[in-house]
């Protein structure tokens, strides 16, 4: 056929019908994935924005970080802080046609969130200093490589593709912003230290082909919802109950991970009631008085590694509605009032004036 009249290359709604059938999609589309875009990252504090291919079924962005940290300790000394290493990204974010922020997370947010996707996924290609959450001295003068890999997560599924965006529309802006933290977010520098970072940063989607019938026109997955991935922070000043409303909108919560931090370089570490416990509860209430969901730091810990096959890096705990029954487990948030998460910060913490706890709101939204 003539270049430019095929379902590959169409773009804009076409006259024939779009019909949705994600069973027929599966039979009749092919899997793309595509290094589309590279780039220099931006610099500490700066953002990269980059539009994404006018191309296909959206489902997916693999990002990768490759680059070095030249760093010279002197007679100071560096240490990598609790962001290191995946928070040397400082936000990432992806809007459809510049308006619909569907994901606006950290680095490490992404980092966290994988493990909930990919239920006991243990990395074995990243590659950097010392280990995940830092506490690690780099002393004397040295450039050593990093190899970082993120997931932008368009879909909430890869499997039913719920959340995935017809791309292949003029009428479509799709764009990943990224943003580099500055050095002092993920190192902690003495006397006369210095640390830099350069390298580059690859975007790759993963696409899928849209197949097209003489009797059904367009054949596409289900396209009725969109995928969130939201993260906000909340300050509080004092231990006990610090009550974190949540965001509400026409849709459906899919997970929730909660990070509670009392100062400006740890996370407050979930752990037993016999281990001096810096967290001791965390509750899902509504409605002023209603506590659908009650449990121990211990127990929802417990919960998280047989979930997941392991505790969640960074201090992370996650309520999960669809890992184990999505129908069953749903929380439909038009219904709810006065939605909140309730962590209970032990008596034995130390509080200062940069305390804070970061919700990461995971949804399905009409």
């Amino acid at each position: 056929m003539p270049l430019g009249t095929g379902t590959d290359t169409m773009h804009n709604v076409p006259a024939v019908p779009f019909t949705p059938s994600p069973s027929l999609f599966d039979q009749l589309t092919t899997k793309n994935h595509q290094h589309a875009i590279t780039f220099a990252t931006p610099g500490p504090g700066a953002t990269v924005l980059r539009e994404l291919p006018k191309a296909g079924i959206l489902t997916w962005v693999t990002v990768t970080f490759d680059g070095t940290l030249t760093y010279n300790a002197g007679t100071g000394s560096i240490t990598t802080g609790w962001r290191w290493p995946y928070g040397i990204c400082q936000s990432v974010g992806f809007a459809a046609n510049l308006q619909n922020g569907l994901v606006n997370a950290s680095g490490i947010d992404l980092h966290v969130q994988r493990f909930l996707s990919n239920p006991s996924y243990v990395d074995a290609v990243d590659t950097f200093n010392g280990s995940v959450g830092g506490g690690n001295a780099l002393t004397g003068s040295s450039t050593s490589f990093l190899h970082l890999t993120y997931q932008v997560p368009v879909v909430m599924d890869k499997v039913t593709l719920a959340g995935a965006i017809y791309a292949q529309s003029n009428q479509n802006a799709l764009t990943l912003a990224i943003t580099e933290a500055v050095v002092a977010d993920y190192l902690t520098l003495t006397g006369n230290a210095t640390a830099s970072l350069t390298g580059t940063w690859t975007i790759g989607p993963d696409i899928y082909e849209i197949p097209q019938t003489a009797d059904q026109g367009i054949i596409t997955p289900d396209l009725s919802r969109l995928h969130a991935l939201q993260a906000r922070e909340t300050a509080f000043s004092a231990v006990g109950d610090v009550p974190v409303a949540l965001t509400q909108v026409n849709g459906q919560l899919v997970r929730l991970l909660v990070q509670v931090r009392p100062n400006a370089t740890s996370w407050c570490a979930p752990r037993p009631a016999s281990l001096t416990p810096a967290l001791t509860n965390l509750r899902l209430i509504y409605g002023a008085n209603q506590t659908p969901l009650d449990y121990t730091y211990a127990e929802l810990v417990a919960k998280n590694n047989e979930q997941y096959g392991g505790t969640l890096p960074y201090g992370y705990v996650a309520l999960d509605f669809v890992r184990e029954s999505a129908v069953r487990d749903a929380v439909f948030l038009p219904g709810l009032t006065d939605l909140k998460v309730v962590p209970t910060v032990g008596s034995g913490v130390t509080v200062d004036a940069n305390a804070k706890v970061r919700v990461v709101q995971e949804m399905l939204f009409q």
